[in-house]
């Protein structure tokens, strides 16, 4: 919607006002320009990437569960062994790990 100016009295009104307005827009791009510059810090987006994956439903979370929890079987059950039972007890104990660290995550 245009003013029309009819004196120099407007004219001097409808400046100030368009040179507030500018004042205030300059400060909105300055604080959207901080706030870009802070999310963009390497520290800001891993935690950001971190904070997605365990939100998410259809995450990268369970295969992370599983990947820890076969890393700590095999290092409670080194090398490798013919023993069935062994094999059968070190898979059940992964699983039982990552459904541990899945309930964990959700709570």
């Amino acid at each position: 919607m245009e003013m029309k100016i009819y004196s120099a009295k407007d004219l001097r009104e409808r400046i100030y006002f368009l040179e507030q307005k500018k004042r205030q827009q300059e400060q909105g791009l300055h604080d959207q320009l901080e706030e870009t510059y802070e999310s963009l810090k390497s520290v800001n987006l891993l935690k950001s990437a971190f904070h997605n994956v365990l939100t998410e439903q259809n995450s990268l979370l369970p295969s992370l569960a599983g990947t820890i929890g076969s890393v700590v079987v095999k290092r409670i059950l080194p090398g490798s062994s013919g023993n069935i039972i062994k094999k059968i007890l070190g898979a059940a104990a992964g699983w039982t790990i990552s459904n541990l660290i899945l309930h964990k995550s959700k709570k």
